[in-house]
């Protein structure tokens, strides 16, 4: 009698490890999809847009382990007490790789910015916070009523971490970095181009002020002159423009003579 006890308390204790072993190996494999789906975000690259395809191909793995440990584990029998509280380490794993996880996503949301594909990201994140919640949902019903209010304190701080996610990945993008780029180079652009106007103009003034006595003699109005052969093509001038060379003939003659006749 005595020996088949043994046994019984023992097949117990083996299928309690079995239902225990089946958690675990179905949480683990979510937490593994989650480790690679990690590494693939971690690899995001602007200006490489291949880069994306594996985070994408990596989030189908992470819904796909999703699933099939929500239905192994909606298949296996209520866990004990000891066993509940053997499988709250494994538990805390998820929940930290589901947050690092996240938290890297988060932090490539520029890179998923300028590649175009942060709707996507969002869509499936929302997908597994769906399927999230269903796993969470099928554990917490397997474990006796005195442990799942710790049980359920851990899935709400997975749910809590993709839906904080979601909710970052869905602001705006930073505002203006192409329009600020394109700002940068048109004010940079009109920069030089007042420049040039300042120093062609400044030439025309200094010339005609004459306070240099010894600057070689400038024909008043020189800068108008250069401005409109460099507009009309060197060797073009319009007709009316010799109008204004005259002009600045007789102003150099008169300007001549006006100087020879100062000393009298």
């Amino acid at each position: 009698m005595k020996s088949a006890t043994i046994l019984v308390e023992a097949a117990l204790v083996a299928v309690a490890l079995a239902q225990l072993a089946t958690f675990q190996s179905a949480i683990g494999t979510v937490s593994k999809a989650l480790t690679n789906l990690d590494t693939a975000v971690k690899s995001l690259d602007a200006k490489n847009p291949n880069s994306a395809a594996p985070v994408l191909q990596m989030s189908d793995a992470v819904q796909t382990a999703l699933k099939q440990a929500t239905t192994q584990i909606q298949g296996s029998q209520t866990l004990s007490l000891t066993d509940a509280l053997g499988l709250q380490n494994t538990a805390t794993d998820l929940t930290t790789t589901v947050q690092s996880t996240v938290g890297d996503l988060v932090s490539k949301k520029p890179v998923l910015d300028q590649l175009g594909v942060t709707s996507v990201a969002v869509s499936t994140l929302q997908k597994q916070q769906s399927s999230s919640k269903a796993l969470g949902d099928a554990i917490v019903s397997k474990v006796p009523a005195i442990g799942q209010g710790i049980a359920q304190s851990s899935i709400d701080d997975i749910n809590n971490a993709i839906k904080d996610g979601v909710t970052k990945l869905q602001a705006p993008p930073a505002a203006g970095a192409g329009a600020a780029a394109g700002g940068a180079a048109g004010g940079a652009s009109g920069g030089t181009g007042t420049n040039t106007t300042t120093t062609t103009t400044g030439a025309g003034t200094a010339a005609n002020a004459g306070t240099n006595m010894n600057a070689a003699v400038v024909i008043p109005g020189a800068g108008f002159v250069k401005q409109k052969m460099a507009t009309a093509g060197a060797g073009s001038i319009a007709v009316g423009d010799f109008k204004w060379v005259a002009l600045i003939a007789a102003a150099l003659m008169f300007s001549l003579l006006g100087v020879k006749l100062s000393p009298l």
